[in-house]
């Protein structure tokens, strides 16, 4: 049994999945760095049209999508920081900012590690870039296909909050005979 059919999870009709589709297909925003934030604003806004129509599958689907592209918002915020700091600490200048050499205080060998870890990242970052849009792509494809699909590492908070509640949480489940209350209060 897939994942969404065990939560229940099946749009309610076309216009549910498009909307799951735009959720995730908003993450292809993230092509230019300030679309990662203008992506979730998307995803946050479906996510409150969701919990008005309340449909489960749209709010785990926009829930999951916000989530993911908030991360990987954060994520490449904190991998730019760390390019620019190596590109100042290793010779690189910005007119307006000073001598910056943060990594100056590092001495052999952990410098020359320092310096082949940050050289290696600048080569990694067009495929990080290139992934976390790709995420995306996948996810808007797969929900438009209405195959289901959970972001790794992020989504598990909202599978939870996608798991079905009790309708009645005071009600005695069935196999068990429920109890008599009197108006003094439960039975002892």
């Amino acid at each position: 049994m897939a994942d969404g059919e065990r939560l229940g999870l099946r749009p309610r009709g076309a216009t549910e999945r498009r909307l799951a589709v735009v959720a995730h297909a908003a993450g292809v925003l993230g092509l230019s760095l300030l679309g990662w934030p203008a992506a979730a604003a998307v995803s946050i806004g479906l996510l409150l049209v969701a919990e008005r129509r309340r449909s489960r599958y749209l709010v785990a689907h926009s829930g999951q999508a916000a989530l993911y592209q908030l991360a990987v918002f954060v994520a490449h915020l904190v991998f730019i920081a760390w390019l620019g700091a190596g590109f100042l600490s290793f010779g690189g200048e910005l007119p307006g900012i000073g001598d910056w050499r943060i990594f100056d205080t590092l001495r052999e060998p952990w410098l020359t590690i320092l310096q082949v870890t940050w050289g290696l990242s600048v080569l990694v970052w067009p495929l990080f870039y290139g992934a976390t849009v790709l995420g995306a792509a996948i996810g808007a494809w797969r929900t438009a296909r209405d195959r289901p699909f959970w972001y790794p590492l992020v989504s598990g908070a909202i599978r939870r909050l996608a798991e079905p509640r009790p309708s009645h949480p005071e009600a005695p489940a069935p196999d068990m005979p429920a109890e008599e209350v009197s108006p003094e209060g439960p039975a002892v």
